[in-house]
């Protein structure tokens, strides 16, 4: 079994090297020190009264506790050292001051009324966590486990304050404000030592972030050729968007296109928007998110739609030829734009002596 993994004594086998028959240096161990007895051996921990698995070797044991009811020790009393924020093991035999001051107060129990000391240390494992909702619409209880000599409540932001008692505290939301709050609680665990827990909460409806694009800062994917095509052949890619908007856990997206002729794809579960254009121009539509405390503002975007060929012309149609689409058409202003159909020919025209006509172009 991989005893190096587990919690528990360790033996460093450069205490024994001068007893041995032959020399060795100390630079020939890869690893000196290795797991002697786990943690779960030195308690004769049982599960159901029989052997444990593989992982309650990984588990916590806190002092004169066990992680689980199944889980059982043949002593009435016991503690585990550790360092807080440090997790190392101690060499096999040894002892600590916490270990060891456990064990003179042991010693001076009364044996005709004897009280144990415990040092049950559980409420400061690694695994303890401010417990409470995610979303603050009015107020919410907090609270961590029991057992401590003291904890010191605090929240930060102008969202919400906080009032507490003991290992538990009531945060309230400040008037009609929205953002995230951190709620944080230093434990104070005496003997078993200090520790510091943080959660991060959301107040209120969900506030709008930031409009992103997808794949790049146009919203398309540049290795993805042209999905669409118009009936003269000008081509464009689809436009990809998500809105973000800051909140614990939005339910649902509610969306409005007022662009009526260009297709869009929009779900009522996700921020995520994608446009098929069949021609540029502005795209305007809005966006507004729920989670439990309401429905946040709306957010209205005219987003300019740059991916397609030519550009959108209500008035006349692009000159299309055999191999080019010349747009607008005419010319409303000082540019024409000139796109290659897919399906051009690119027939050749052959050359005559005497009369002929270069045309060049800069692409």
């Amino acid at each position: 079994m991989p005893f190096d993994v587990y919690s528990g004594g360790f033996y460093d086998i450069r205490n024994v090297t001068n007893s041995l028959p032959i020399t060795l240096s100390n630079s020939i161990f890869i690893n000196p020190r290795y797991g002697f007895i786990p943690v779960v051996s030195a308690l004769d921990i049982k599960r159901n009264n029989g052997p444990v698995n593989p992982t309650d070797y990984l588990k916590k044991y806190a002092g004169g506790s066990t992680p689980e009811p199944t889980l059982t020790s043949a002593f009435d009393n016991f503690i585990v050292d550790y360092n807080n924020g440090n997790p190392v093991n101690n060499e096999h035999i040894s002892f600590q001051v916490r270990n060891g001051d456990w064990l003179a107060e042991e010693l001076q129990v009364d044996e005709n009324a004897p009280v144990y000391p415990s040092y049950n240390c559980s409420f400061i494992c690694d695994n303890s966590e401010i417990s409470g909702l995610e979303t603050i619409c009015t107020s919410q209880i907090f609270n961590v486990p029991a057992g401590a000599v003291s904890y010191t409540w605090s929240a930060n932001g102008s969202s919400a304050n906080i009032t507490s008692n003991g290992n538990t505290a009531t945060v309230t939301r400040t008037g009609q404000s929205n953002g995230f709050v951190t709620i944080t609680v230093v434990i104070n665990g005496g003997d078993c030592g200090t520790v510091t827990l943080t959660k991060q909460v959301w107040v209120g409806v969900p506030q709008f972030t930031v409009l992103q694009p997808i794949g790049n800062v146009n919203g398309y994917n540049p290795l993805e050729p042209n999905i669409s095509f118009g009936s003269n052949g000008e081509g464009c890619n689809s436009i990809s968007l998500n809105a973000i908007f800051n909140s614990s856990a939005i339910l649902e997206y509610q969306w409005e296109k007022f662009t009526p002729d260009v297709a869009w794809s929009v779900s009522a579960s996700s921020g995520i928007i994608q446009i098929s254009p069949q021609c540029n121009k502005d795209f305007n539509f809005r966006v507004r998110a729920r989670n439990a405390c309401g429905w946040s503002a709306w957010q209205e975007f005219v987003f300019p739609m740059t991916r397609c060929t030519i550009i959108c012309d209500t008035n006349t149609p692009p000159l299309i030829g055999a191999n080019f689409i010349l747009s607008p058409n005419p010319v409303i202003s000082t540019t024409l734009t000139i796109g290659v159909k897919p399906d051009a020919p690119w027939f050749i025209i052959r050359y005559h002596p005497i009369s002929f006509v270069l045309i060049s172009c800069l692409v």
